[in-house]
């Protein structure tokens, strides 16, 4: 008599032939046992499908093919085929280490009311290996309300849906899903809906999952840097995401301000890089359109917690002293 697996494992795949063995190994390598891997292959044209063949047979991987859709339709479909009763994601190109999901387990079902676990991540270069970034999470359990109002900390929990386990029967009733109609921070917002609906949450202080991060990956657009003026549509579709957040947390008073913070960290980044790459004048109207909105949610931005002594500088040198901001990043740049 089969056993229906406690954890199902989604991971969306596309081209993703250099890195894909890793992660998938890195999974079957766990001290859990009690799980299934859904790959869901987003129409790859590299050596990928060859790849996946070789894992066809294992009795814990399912492969489900679909014609290039992107990865919040592969999640879904993930999230459609899966057995268990909590739900992972895992990206093609990380990896995991081994108690990543024993101890996201232990973790939701500390308590009854527990309805996500959070594991601790390390960010590092994909080339070298070398580590640019590892958290500092305390071992704690706390409201869903209190993680949402740090989701936009850089040292919280972070939107990302990879570090979490998550229960299926609160995604299935609240019929949550990855919206389509968004090319930027899709991640985020599947957070956000899933806390919104949440009571508590337990975060571990175990650092389980390796995040690496390439030069060309989509968070790369967003540093302050000389580049193409094709980072203005990817800022805007930001900008996109930036709202319906904002949308979502403004019914909560001390959510919105969260929301409202995150805004102008966004226009910050978009307004210094139309700086640094010479493109305010011609960006003119858009430039003083973010500005303003900055002014207008200045205040939320100085009493967010995500937002420290160094930003508030910034912010200052942005909004009212941009010659000179430009001057520092231009330096920045050049070191």
């Amino acid at each position: 008599m089969s056993v229906e697996p406690v954890v199902s494992v989604i991971i969306p795949v596309f081209n993703a032939g250099k890195n894909v063995e890793n992660c998938i190994q890195s999974l079957l390598n766990q001290t859990y046992k009690n799980f299934e891997i859904l790959i869901i292959d987003d129409g790859s044209t590299d050596n990928t499908l060859t790849i996946l063949e070789k894992y066809e047979r294992n009795k814990k991987i399912k492969v489900i093919h679909q014609t290039n859709s992107g990865v919040s339709t592969a999640r879904n479909l993930g999230i459609s085929k899966a057995n268990g009763k909590y739900i992972g994601f895992v990206d093609a190109d990380d990896r995991v280490r081994p108690n990543y999901l024993e101890d996201l387990v232990v973790a939701i079902e500390t308590e009854k009311n527990i309805d996500v676990a959070i594991c601790g991540f390390e960010i590092q270069d994909s080339l070298t290996k070398a580590v640019k970034y590892k958290t500092n999470f305390s071992q704690k359990i706390v409201s869903a309300k209190n993680v949402l109002s740090h989701i936009f900390d850089f040292d919280g929990p972070l939107g990302f849906v990879w570090n979490k386990l998550w229960k299926k029967e609160i995604i299935e009733k609240n019929k949550i899903s990855f919206r389509n109609d968004v090319t930027m921070a899709e991640d985020l917002i599947f957070v956000i809906e899933y806390l919104l609906c949440a009571t508590s949450v337990n975060i571990t202080d175990k650092i389980n999952y390796v995040y690496y991060k390439n030069d060309n990956s989509l968070s790369s657009n967003y540093t302050v840097k000389k580049q193409k003026n094709d980072f203005i549509p990817m800022y805007e579709h930001y900008k996109q995401s930036g709202y319906i957040i904002k949308n979502m947390l403004s019914k909560e008073p001390d959510l919105k301000q969260a929301a409202e913070a995150n805004i102008v960290q966004i226009n910050l980044g978009f307004m210094r890089n139309l700086n640094l790459n010479n493109l305010k004048q011609e960006n003119a109207v858009l430039y003083n359109k973010l500005r303003q909105e900055c002014i207008r949610y200045g205040s939320s931005y100085f009493s967010s917690s995500m937002t420290n002594t160094k930003k508030k500088i910034t912010y200052t040198l942005t909004i009212y002293f941009a010659y000179l901001m430009s001057k520092i990043d231009v330096l920045v740049n050049k070191q």
